[in-house]
C-alpha cells in the first residue's frame, strides 16, 4: 500500500492526520486496540469495519467513532485509493467526557447525510497549513472539540441506524467476557455455560476479530490493567485484580502484548501515541 500524507499533526494528547492511500489489497487489513477515542472519516472508500462484534459496510462519506479499548478492523477490498481523515484523542483535552453522551449503538453515519460535517474536517486541514506551535495545537484543539459537539447534535436527530451483520454467538461470548473479565481465564467454563464448542468459539474469533478468544480475553485484561496502572495503582496490586495469578505471568503477558512492562505507564501515561495494538 502506498500512502501519500495532506495533513498530519501529533501531539502528546492529540494526532491528526489526512491521507491519501494507493494500490489497498485484502492482506492491509488494519487490526488495532488504543487506549483513546478515535474519529475516522472516510472520504473516499469502499471496505468493511468491524468494532468488536459488529462488521460494518464502508462506502464514501462513513464516519466511525470508536472508544478507548475496543478492537476494531478494517478490512480492506481491491481498491485503487481511499481517502481518510484520522483523529486520535485523549478524552482529557475535553471540557467534559463528550464522546460518553453518545448512545452505545451510535459509531457509524454518513457525512452525505451531513454535509456540513465535511467542514470541520478541512478546517483542520486549514489549520495545519497555517499554523504551527502552541497556536495550530489549540486551533486544532478546538476544532475537534466542536466536531464532537456536531456529531453528538447528530446522534440525538433521526438519523437512521448503519446496516451491520454479526455473529449472535459472538455477541453473547463477548458480552459474557465483559462480565467476566475480573475472574481467571476459563474457555471450557464459557464454552460449556454458551454451549459453544471450543472449535467453533475459536473460528468464529480468528474469522471476526484475526485474534484466538485467549488473546482476545488477554488483551482486554491488560488494557483494563493499564488504565489503572495508568491512574496511579501499583502494578503489583493490579494483576490480581484481572484474574491473573501470579506477578510474572502478568509482567511477561504486559511486555508482550503492549512492548514494555507496567513500571513504564507513569512514565508514558500523558503520551497517547503509546498504542495498545495487537
Amino acid at each position: 500500500m502506498s500512502h501519500k500524507s495532506i495533513s498530519r499533526y501529533i501531539g502528546d494528547e492529540l494526532i491528526f492526520s489526512h491521507s491519501l492511500y494507493e494500490k489497498v489489497g485484502h492482506k492491509d487489513d488494519w487490526v488495532h486496540i488504543t487506549d483513546s477515542y478515535e474519529i475516522l472519516y472516510f472520504v473516499k472508500n469502499n471496505s468493511l469495519y468491524t468494532v468488536e462484534d459488529k462488521t460494518y459496510t464502508i462506502n464514501d462519506g462513513s464516519v466511525i467513532i470508536s472508544h478507548p479499548g475496543q478492537r476494531h478492523i478494517h478490512s480492506y477490498k481491491e481498491q485503487n485509493m481511499y481517502e481518510r481523515y484520522h483523529i486520535r484523542l485523549d478524552s482529557r483535552i475535553l471540557p467534559v467526557d463528550l464522546p460518553k453522551l453518545l448512545p452505545d449503538d451510535f459509531c457509524v453515519f454518513s457525512a452525505k447525510d451531513y454535509p456540513e460535517t465535511d467542514n470541520f474536517f478541512k478546517i483542520m486541514d486549514t489549520y495545519c497549513q497555517k499554523f504551527e506551535g502552541e497556536v495550530l495545537t489549540e486551533a486544532l484543539k478546538s476544532a475537534v472539540i466542536n466536531l464532537i459537539f456536531h456529531i453528538i447534535s447528530i446522534s440525538k436527530s433521526n438519523v437512521s441506524a448503519p446496516d451491520y451483520h454479526t455473529n449472535k454467538i459472538l455477541s453473547k461470548v463477548i458480552e459474557y467476557i465483559d462480565r467476566t473479565i475480573c475472574e481467571p481465564m476459563n474457555l471450557d467454563k464459557l464454552c460449556s455455560e454458551l454451549f459453544v464448542s471450543k472449535s467453533y468459539l475459536h473460528h468464529i474469533f480468528v474469522e471476526t476479530l484475526k485474534i484466538s478468544p485467549k488473546k482476545y480475553i488477554t488483551s482486554k485484561k491488560l488494557y483494563l490493567a493499564q488504565k489503572d496502572i495508568r491512574s496511579g495503582k501499583n502494578p503489583t496490586s493490579v494483576y490480581a485484580a484481572y484474574g491473573f495469578s501470579n506477578y510474572s505471568g502478568f509482567y511477561r503477558a504486559y511486555v508482550s502484548h503492549i512492548g514494555y512492562p507496567p513500571s513504564e505507564e507513569l512514565r508514558r501515561k500523558d503520551n497517547i501515541i503509546d498504542n495498545f495494538i495487537l
